[in-house]
């Protein structure tokens, strides 16, 4: 189970509040070809603190190929403990997500950051859609709490990593960044609710038909098994018994005969 049954409720509320503050963040900015305050104060910012050497290693997460390793490994793990819909997650949740952002959201805001279209940011959303689905997954396994903590604590520094190095390598404002990380998580999180629905309705689906097959064997059958068992037992008890009986009157045979000769 990827998400508590007591969370799921809460979980879908978040995943509607995500959704809401994608679509709000792209209402304020849509058409802007230059940066909000906000936008040109958090870059600026940015820029003062990171340089370019290692802009381009926090940048380096939302790396295509490094994050098509992450879900193919996601991918397998899920298939080793027989999770289908997990493995189906690992791989439709980032990229409905991405299908989302670039087909449809991107063109619809038309917000360009030096002519290209940038909310909200693909890179943010591929790499924050696969990391959450990584931490769905690791959670569950956690047994103690601060390995849960480490856990959410990898899962965010990464996604701060990946987002600062985003906008100082001038491929994103800060605000296009947010609009991929809401999307990622408006998409994931129902997914997840649907996955773990998809893994009971399997499993009940099991142990009904488990229940059925059972219910259908004829009566009286274990008591027949039973019976041949003990039957089995008792034929054997009595072997036994016999061949102890001739093994001590051969004994007996050959005293008798050491002392008569």
């Amino acid at each position: 189970m990827l998400i508590p049954l007591r969370l799921r409720a809460l979980t879908l509320v978040i995943a509607a509040s995500c959704w809401l503050v994608t679509m709000v963040l792209g209402l304020a900015v849509a058409g802007d070809r230059l940066p909000r305050p906000f936008d040109h104060a958090v870059t600026h910012q940015v820029h003062l603190a990171v340089g370019g050497p290692l802009a381009e290693v926090l940048v380096s997460p939302t790396d295509p190929p490094l994050m098509y390793t992450l879900v193919a490994v996601l991918v397998l793990i899920a298939l080793l403990r027989r999770r289908w819909s997990v493995a189906v997650l690992a791989v439709a949740g980032p990229a409905v997500a991405v299908l989302i952002t670039e087909n449809l959201l991107k063109p619809l805001f038309d917000r360009r950051y030096h002519g290209y279209l940038s909310y909200p940011s693909g890179h943010t959303v591929g790499a924050v859609a696969a990391l959450t689905v990584a931490l769905l997954m690791v959670l569950p396994t956690a047994t103690t709490t601060l390995t849960r903590t480490l856990a959410w604590l990898v899962w965010a520094l990464l996604i701060v990593t990946l987002t600062t190095g985003l906008v100082a390598m001038n491929y994103h404002y800060p605000t296009d960044a947010l609009g991929g990380f809401s999307l990622a998580l408006g998409v994931v999180l129902p997914g997840a609710v649907l996955a773990d629905l998809l893994s009971r309705k399997k499993k009940t689906e099991s142990t009904v038909e488990l229940t059925a097959i059972q219910a259908a064997e004829p009566e009286g059958v274990v008591p027949r098994a039973r019976e041949s068992v003990e039957a089995s037992r008792t034929s054997l008890d009595s072997a036994s018994l016999d061949s102890a009986s001739l093994d001590r009157a051969t004994s007996r045979e050959m005293v008798r005969r050491y002392f008569l000769r």
